[in-house]
């Protein structure tokens, strides 16, 4: 069951797709972990080493990969889907305390509780980094909302040129 043998979850996210949960844990043995959406079963570790608070975690639905960030070793971080072939985007030279991480197209976006900001960088290669600043304690949350960001979800834009439409 995935309601126990978790000291502290964290992050949640889904890939209904694919019928998964991803879950962050900062517990004891801080971990990244999925299972399955219907039925709760095949829970599994995806990642275990080197996390200790794993703050955010979000799903890039088109190359099917998972980014996370980690606010004590103040990593941005990337894998596939199962946790195999992990990257450092951006290591703590870089990022002082990330606390929440979205994609969007190209970009990978955070928040930073020291810098008091919101930052994004090129997905693929850590480069291209812009940082956006202004009046923001602590932000706690980023979030994208768009339509293509919603697999599965049936919602379809038309383009109609004629001056009646029906449905």
């Amino acid at each position: 069951m995935i309601a126990t043998g978790h000291d502290k979850p964290r992050a949640i996210v889904l890939d209904p797709n694919n019928d998964y949960l991803y879950w962050s844990d900062w517990g004891s043995s801080a971990q990244i972990l999925r299972a399955r959406m219907s039925d709760g079963l095949g829970k599994e570790v995806i990642v275990k080493t080197n996390l200790v608070w794993p703050n955010g975690i979000a799903i890039d639905y088109d190359d099917t990969k998972i980014f996370w960030v980690d606010a004590s070793t103040d990593k941005l971080e990337k894998s596939n889907l199962d946790g195999h072939h992990r990257e450092v985007l951006i290591d703590g030279q870089r990022l002082y305390h990330p606390y929440s991480v979205t994609v969007y197209k190209d970009r990978v976006y955070w928040t930073d509780w020291q810098q008091h900001s919101i930052e994004h960088i090129n997905k693929y290669n850590g480069g291209d980094r812009v940082s956006i600043h202004g009046h923001m304690t602590r932000p706690t949350a980023v979030r994208i909302y768009a339509f293509e960001r919603q697999p599965g979800s049936g919602i379809h834009v038309i383009y109609v040129t004629c001056s009646y439409f029906f449905v």
